[in-house]
């Protein structure tokens, strides 16, 4: 049984989400999803509108609260409070955030992904 395509976007600093979104490509693959990973470095956003349905977002903070080196002009783009609100009414999506406890900002990048697609007409 095929499911479709789902998009895996990864935001990682150490390698740590980098990591874990191959795994999770492997294991839709397995259970009958045509998976593409995507580095947030090479987020594409009139693609993502105008292709993406299903969607993991893997999201780690770096330091304070700000979004991993590969991740910064991603939440540039979902963070524009000008967008229509509803550019994203046909996406379905989730959000696994990665962080550290010991910060002050713990998993910000995750809880502002979450915070912004659904803003922007997704739906979890």
């Amino acid at each position: 049984m095929c499911y479709g395509p789902i998009h895996i976007f990864f935001g990682s600093q150490t390698g740590t989400a980098s990591n874990f979104a191959k795994i999770l490509g492997e294991e839709a693959e397995k259970e009958g999803f045509e998976p593409k990973v995507v580095d947030l470095i090479d987020f594409d956003p009139q693609s993502f509108v105008e292709k993406t349905r299903l969607c993991v977002f893997l999201m780690a903070t770096h330091g304070e609260g700000d979004p991993t080196d590969n991740a910064k002009k991603f939440a540039e783009w979902i963070g524009n409070e000008e967008m229509d609100k509803n550019i994203l009414k046909n996406l379905k999506f989730t959000v696994f955030g990665l962080g550290n406890k010991q910060y002050q900002f713990y998993n910000a990048q995750g809880k502002r992904t979450n915070q912004h697609l659904e803003r922007l007409g997704g739906e979890r």
